[in-house]
């Protein structure tokens, strides 16, 4: 009974891996893939056998290349596209946090008058 509570709790996380996409990470993969000239087509989350998340690229192929096995310059571009994407995102909320103070201030001014 344990092994089969196990198995289906492993599935369902798994399932539920599959599923998950952050949006961050999406643009970052599209970023990257920009930037390596369509040698890798993205960037993804693998777990290693101590089920601890790691960060992979994603070939074509659909193969799953660790960053350890980048070379170099592969390894300079997925840091650059994950800034890329992490400036991206953070611009996008100052924005729209700079917006709802120019509301909130512009309903103030309003019943001020």
């Amino acid at each position: 009974m344990l092994k089969l509570g196990a198995l289906l709790i492993g599935t369902a996380i798994d399932r539920r891996r599959t599923t998950q996409h952050d949006p961050l990470m999406a643009r970052a993969g599209t970023l990257f893939a920009t930037l390596t000239a369509g040698s890798f087509a993205g960037v993804d989350q693998d777990h290693d056998d101590g089920d601890m998340p790691r960060l992979v690229g994603r070939r074509p192929t659909g193969e799953m290349v660790p960053v350890s096995g980048m070379s170099t310059g592969a390894r300079d571009q997925l840091y650059l596209a994950l800034r890329l994407a992490y400036l991206e995102e953070y611009a996008g909320r100052a924005e729209s946090n700079c917006a709802m103070r120019r509301f909130a201030v512009s309903r103030g001014l309003v019943s001020m008058s």
